[in-house]
């Protein structure tokens, strides 16, 4: 068996079931229990992690036709371009779906269908 950079075994042509199979087992061993500390398993970055987030305010929405929009900027660090935007009702929690058309990589106008509610946006 040929032991890979975080411990997984990988088995060898002509690997018998007395070798494959105890190898398996550390396998599932170790996938059970890493941790992504980058000793046990690959590290996942810091930034992966937390949520960058913008609060929309209930006032300022501007008429467009049959509804209202805002221009946003996107949080500090993140981009259209590698993260994408999740909407929340800032009253409720509520998850929703408006339309949002990408100015740049950093801001982006939002169309809603009424103009007093505060959204959340967070950019995971």
């Amino acid at each position: 068996m040929q032991t890979l950079t975080y411990g997984r075994k990988k088995p060898a042509d002509g690997d018998r079931g007395n070798q494959f199979f105890p190898g398996l087992e550390d396998n599932i061993d170790l996938d059970d229990a890493h941790t992504h500390n980058g000793t046990d398993s690959a590290p996942i970055p810091s930034k992966n992690l937390t949520r960058g987030s913008v609060a929309v305010s209930a006032s300022s929405w501007i008429a467009d036709g049959t509804r209202f929009k805002k221009t946003v900027s996107v949080a500090s660090g993140y981009s259209l371009a590698t993260s994408a935007p999740v909407f929340l009702l800032n009253a409720t929690g509520d998850r929703i779906y408006p339309d949002y058309e990408k100015i740049n990589n950093t801001s982006f106008t939002l169309y809603m269908p009424f103009d007093d509610k505060a959204v959340d946006v967070l950019f995971v």
